[in-house]
């Protein structure tokens, strides 16, 4: 039987988009990493936070636009909170 996957979340295919591999190098992770951050992690937020640095920085050094609430919608109110 095969396993039925869910739709993809603006924030997992954003993922999508950058390319697993080049956000794996990012993040000094393994591709692996991110794959499983995106079967494991709430499709809202598929990034850990901690990554979410080197992300952005990566983007902005190949000349890619990124918002980083495209990843973490969330962002807001967490400036809000602080």
């Amino acid at each position: 039987m095969k396993r039925q996957s869910q739709p993809r979340s603006a924030q997992q295919e954003r993922l999508h988009e950058l390319g697993l591999t080049q956000v794996a190098l990012w993040c000094r992770v393994s591709e692996a990493a991110v794959y499983k951050w995106l079967a494991r992690r709430p499709t809202d937020s598929p990034v850990p936070p901690q990554h979410l640095p080197a992300i952005v920085a990566g983007c902005r050094a190949a000349g890619i636009a990124l918002d980083p609430r495209d990843l973490w919608p969330a962002l807001p109110q967490l400036d809000q909170a602080a």
